[in-house]
Parts: C-alpha cells; structure tokens; sequence
C-alpha cells in the first residue's frame, strides 16, 4: 500500500480561483452529456446489468427502485465474475449460434452459482454509494462527492427531488472546469499515486482481472520485459466479452495480454482514435496532463519517467481529492509493484 505523502504546495491564487469558480456555478451549469441516462433496475440479474452499461458506454450506473436510485453498479463489478469464470473447473457451457445475439460470456454467467440467487445487483449496487443533488446546488458540493472516490453523480429536479433525471461524470465536471486549471502550476508527480500495479505482456489476462477484482481497481499498466510501458488494461476492456465478436472468456482469459490487447485495439480501431496509453512525464504540469485527459478521454494518466518505466499514475480522482482537499494527498491502496 502506498504510503500517505506529505501536504503538496499548490499555488493559492489559483486554487482560490478554482473554488470560487465552483462555489459560483451550480450543479445545473454543468452541460448534458449527449447520452441518454442509463439507469439498472435492482431486479436484474448480473448479465443484464452489465449489459446496460455496455450497450450505453458507460463505467457506472445508478441501481433504482421504482426510479429512485439505492447505489451504484460498476462494470469493475463483473471482473468478479470473469475470474470465477476463469479459474472454474465445470463442464464446458452449451454451443453459442455464430449468429445469435447472445454473447458466450451470458451463457457463461447462467452457470454461475450466484447467477440466479437473491438480491445480486442490489447487494454489488449498495457497496457504492450514489449521491443525487439538486439543480440548484453549489457546484463544490458535487466536486466533494467526486473526490471520494464516486465516478458519477446524479442530479434532480424539483418536481421529482427524489429520482435522477441525468447524471454528471468526473470527465464531465473536470472539462467544464478545464479552463480553471491554468493557473494550478504542480508537477504530476507531486499528485500522483505510486507505486502502480502492472502485469506484465506475458501473464495471462485472468492474472491482471483476478488483481484488479481483489485489489478493486480500475486500470492496470502493463509492461514489457524491461519494464516499459507499453498497453494499459482497464475495466473498459471487460467490454469486449459483452460485444460482437463476443470474446470467449475460457480461451481469452488464459491468452497472454499482449495477444488479447492489440486483437481489442484492432477491432476497435476503425471506430475510436484514441491512443492505447495515456502517459505523461514526472516533472509535467497538472494543468498539461488534465488537456491531455480530456483530449484523449482516459480518466488516468500513466506517469513515466524518461526511460518509459512507469512510477506512478494520474487519475481523476486524484486531481478531485488533492483539490478539494487543498493538497492533501491521502493514501489509496490498490497500487502497488510488478507482480
């Protein structure tokens, strides 16, 4: 676990400028998202679930009864699931049509002991809490909830206080506030977390979702035999066994990551522009690395020093915490050496 650093000096001016420039706005202020909301129904089971977060590219979403949201369900959620799958000894499941629209993974999950007990999506969706504000309120108040740790927030209306009419991201809030960080001149690696976790090209891709599963992380580097950073593997990755071509998670699970990587990228890479990994170096501004995430649409930053090997890593989270708390970095865990 990586040990709590001492207080970071960022500069008051422009920390001063930033609260204020929230405490001036309102949750309100900040723009839609284009997508529509995506909301989970606590009497889905597991697959369903995931499958709402998938078909609507998003991370995270709020669990709700009767329209009221009761927690949060994360697609790191079904790391779980994937590494059961991995690691199970049970008879091979039934034949998948080439042509159906079922993925070989929901056939895989229907086996799973938990698939079908009580309460599943409403148990994984109260470990995280979902905090719903009205339109009205100051805009500080919605970045304190997103520097503990929320990744998305909700927000009301006056006519239904109790029920979320859209939903704001720590990607959407740090772009409505991008012009606000000019001024905050601190190295990355004043804020960073480190050590980082990584696998290497060689492990298996059940190693790198079994870490991030038990270790509740997002997002993993992963290195070469020197030690340089050359993919990352995210909870974005967990995608591609919910999507057409379905990846079959027997044989994936035990491929070496590299393989199963650049085979992700290059499906994907008629559709998105994105680079493979976001990096940045030790010494670069927060106000350079946060453009660089909002260009690129990566809620982290790898931070690398000159020789490419990773020594810590920039997330949203990070930028949200070390704000709100005025430089206060707080210990996280979950990152740690190449395994």
């Amino acid at each position: 676990m990586a040990a709590a650093k001492a207080k970071v000096e960022i500069p008051m001016k422009g920390l001063e400028e930033l609260e204020k420039f929230l405490k001036a706005h309102t949750v309100d202020d900040v723009p839609a998202s284009d997508h529509k909301i995506s909301m989970i129904s606590e009497t889905m089971n597991p697959g369903e679930a995931f499958q709402v977060l998938v078909d609507n590219h998003v991370r995270a979403a709020p669990c709700v009864r009767d329209g009221v949201p009761i927690g949060t369900v994360d697609l790191l959620d079904a790391c779980l699931y994937l590494v059961d799958i991995g690691v199970s000894t049970s008879a091979a499941p039934p034949p998948v049509d080439p042509e159906s629209e079922v993925s070989k993974i929901a056939i895989l999950l229907r086996a799973h002991p938990e698939w079908n007990a009580p309460n599943q999506v409403l148990d994984m969706a109260k470990k995280r809490n979902f905090k719903l504000f009205q339109a009205k309120t100051p805009l500080i108040d919605c970045a304190h909830a997103l520097s503990h740790g929320n990744h998305i927030v909700g927000v009301a209306t006056e006519e239904e206080p109790t029920k979320v009419h859209r939903i704001i991201s720590q990607a959407q809030l740090i772009k409505f506030c991008a012009s606000q960080f000019a001024n905050l001149k601190v190295p990355v690696d004043k804020l960073m977390t480190s050590p980082v976790l990584s696998v290497k090209c060689t492990d298996k891709v059940l190693k790198a979702f079994k870490i991030m599963a038990t270790k509740r992380i997002s997002a993993m580097s992963v290195v070469d035999d020197a030690g340089e950073i050359v993919h990352n593997v995210s909870t974005s990755d967990i995608k591609s066994f919910f999507t057409p071509p379905f990846e079959d998670a027997a044989t994936a699970l035990q491929e070496p990551m590299e393989e199963f990587l650049i085979r992700l990228r290059a499906r994907g890479a008629s559709a998105k522009t994105r680079i493979p990994v976001s990096t940045c170096l030790k010494g670069e501004e927060l106000s350079s690395v946060v453009a660089k995430l909002n260009r690129a649409g990566y809620h982290h930053a790898w931070v690398v020093g000159t020789d490419r090997k990773p020594v810590g890593v920039l997330s949203l989270t990070d930028v949200f915490s070390h704000i709100y708390g005025k430089g206060q970095k707080k210990s996280r865990g979950g990152f740690c050496e190449v395994q």
